[in-house]
């Protein structure tokens, strides 16, 4: 896998720098909210242990499997669950932690699942973002988008 990389788009500073202002950003948001940070697996894992590690105050986490891409490197637009929440969303507030957002369609469903099963609200951390990928509006919910 090493040898495929062709560029270093974030360095290791500037990521450990990054992740730190997220954590603060919505250790801020969610004082007082004990908020639930759903990882979106596979991808998501790595970023949201360094996360974690940089949000100070009571949360839940989780973990789904929603993937739109199968065993394609394209989208196929239709998103299939594939491991679910052991917890009830039912009047909490929801941050999903992603890596790429690229299409929008997984991220899409997972928003308008999360509202239909009641969370109070429902906003997304990303790792990386690929708006020119986009298919599915979904900026809204990009409260925490790392490359901004």
């Amino acid at each position: 896998m090493i040898a495929d990389i062709q560029e270093i788009l974030v360095d290791e500073k500037a990521l450990e720098k990054r992740v730190a202002e997220l954590g603060e950003k919505i250790t801020a948001d969610y004082r007082g909210k004990y908020p639930i940070l759903i990882g979106i697996l596979k991808g998501s894992s790595v970023f949201m242990a360094d996360l974690i590690r940089k949000i100070p105050i009571p949360l839940e986490i989780d973990f789904l499997k929603a993937s739109s891409y199968g065993a394609e490197a394209r989208s196929s637009g239709i998103v299939q669950l594939e491991a679910d929440l052991s917890m009830d969303v039912k009047g909490r507030s929801i941050l999903l932690i992603e890596d790429i957002v690229d299409t929008g369609n997984t991220l899409k469903y997972l928003l308008n699942r999360f509202e239909s099963l009641g969370a109070a609200d429902v906003k997304v951390c990303s790792l990386l973002d690929k708006p020119e990928r986009r298919e599915q509006r979904v900026i809204s919910a990009l409260k925490y988008p790392m490359n901004s």
